[in-house]
C-alpha cells in the first residue's frame, strides 16, 4: 500500500502531461504551431497557465513532446507490421505496413497534425525541422530495408532499381494520399493507390 501511495504522485504528474500534450496535439492540428499560444493549450488542457509552465516551460518544449508522442505511435504501428529481418517475410511485412498506416487507422486530428506540422516544418529554422527530418530518414530506413530484401529475392518487377529511391517514392505517395484524403475522403481511395503501387513494383508470388 506503501509503495502505491509513493508512486501516486508520479502517476499524476503522467497523466497531467498526457493531457496536455494530448490538448497541445489538437491545438497544433487546428492552428498550427507559429499560431498556437500557451494560453489555448492551458485552456483546453483544462488547467491554469503555470500549471502548463510547471511542466512545459515553452512552447518549443510543447513541440517536442507532440513530436515525441507521434513518433512512438507511428513506430508502434510500424513494428506491429512486422521487422525487415532474415526471417520475416517483406512481402508480407510490407503489404501489412500498407494497412496499418490507412488513414482510416489513425484519428482525422493525427493526420491533420502531420500535415500542418510537417507542413510548418519544411522551413530549416523551424524547431521541428530537424525532428520531422529524423522522422521521415527512420521511415524510409524500414521500407528500403524490406525493398532491399524483395530486390535480394528477386521479388522486384523493377529489375536493379534502388531501394532507398523506391522507399522515398513509397513514403512520397503514402504522405501524399493522406493529405488529399484529408481534402476528399469520399473521392481518394488510398488503400487502393497503395495497393496498385505495390502490385507495380512487387513481382507475383509465383514469378
Amino acid at each position: 500500500m506503501k509503495r502505491g501511495a509513493e508512486r501516486g504522485p508520479y502517476a499524476k504528474t503522467a497523466d497531467v502531461r498526457r493531457k496536455i500534450v494530448e490538448a497541445c496535439m489538437e491545438t497544433f492540428a487546428a492552428t498550427g504551431f507559429q499560431a498556437t499560444t500557451m494560453a489555448e493549450v492551458a485552456r483546453r488542457a483544462g488547467i491554469s497557465h503555470n500549471g502548463l509552465l510547471h511542466h512545459f516551460p515553452t512552447k518549443e518544449d510543447l513541440l517536442l513532446a507532440v513530436i515525441e508522442r507521434r513518433d512512438s505511435q507511428i513506430a508502434a504501428t510500424l513494428a506491429g507490421a512486422g521487422a525487415p529481418d532474415a526471417e520475416a517475410d517483406p512481402r508480407e511485412i510490407l503489404a501489412s505496413s500498407i494497412r496499418a498506416t490507412a488513414p482510416e487507422k489513425w484519428s482525422v486530428a493525427d493526420l491533420e497534425l502531420d500535415a500542418v506540422l510537417s507542413g510548418e516544418a519544411a522551413v530549416a529554422e523551424h524547431p521541428a525541422h530537424a525532428a520531422i527530418a529524423e522522422r521521415y530518414e527512420g521511415i524510409r530506413h524500414f521500407y528500403a530495408r524490406l525493398l532491399g530484401q524483395l530486390s535480394d529475392q528477386g521479388q522486384l518487377r523493377t529489375d536493379g532499381g534502388d531501394p532507398d529511391a523506391l522507399a522515398t517514392m513509397f513514403l512520397a505517395l503514402a504522405e501524399g494520399l493522406r493529405q488529399q484524403w484529408l481534402f476528399d475522403k469520399d473521392g481518394v481511395d488510398v488503400a487502393a493507390s497503395m495497393d496498385l503501387f505495390f502490385d507495380l513494383i512487387v513481382a507475383d508470388e509465383q514469378s
